[in-house]
């Protein structure tokens, strides 16, 4: 994740997911509060586990009263879905939290899925979001813009950890 040092933000620890590398951060703009969830979900950890952990951190950091982000590689597909990627959503939604990555991540010669996922409840922005097109990776990265979301950018950026 990189983060420019004009903002003000600080690393939220003590927040374990089963099943899942994360990093947690969050960023005070304009006496808003800003919670963004970096997560790596390991494909073969138990989703039940791991979906209440997520919610658990939900309540923990407060998503109800916090404008959040969520952006990382979950390997759940939700272009295929099924009862899996519906518990998932069902989570994420019930959290007012909306979907914004509608095209495939992670294209092969045999499939084409959405794993990397890119979720929020920030709606008083003009959002600009997608994937960039690459071949250094097998997935493709997803971004995240907002627009008038402005920030004196004179500092260098600092890059603040790696799930």
């Amino acid at each position: 994740m990189y983060i420019h040092n004009s903002l003000n933000y600080k690393i939220i620890n003590g927040i374990k997911i089963s099943g899942a590398e994360s990093l947690y951060l969050s960023i005070n703009y304009k006496n808003n509060n800003y919670i963004i969830l970096l997560i790596y979900r390991q494909p073969n950890c138990n989703l039940t586990d791991f979906l209440s952990s997520l919610e658990q951190s939900f309540i923990t950091l407060h998503i109800d009263k916090n404008k959040c982000v969520l952006i990382g590689d979950l390997n759940i597909d939700l272009n295929y879905f099924n009862s899996n990627a519906n518990k998932y959503l069902s989570l994420l939604n019930s959290n007012n939290l909306n979907q914004l990555i509608f095209v495939p991540t992670r294209v092969s010669h045999t499939s084409s899925t959405i794993i990397d996922h890119l979720f929020t409840n920030i709606n008083d922005y003009y959002i600009n979001c997608g994937t960039i097109n690459t071949c250094i990776a097998d997935h493709l990265p997803i971004f995240l813009i907002f627009k008038n979301f402005t920030i004196d950018f004179k500092k260098n950026k600092k890059i603040i950890g790696k799930p």
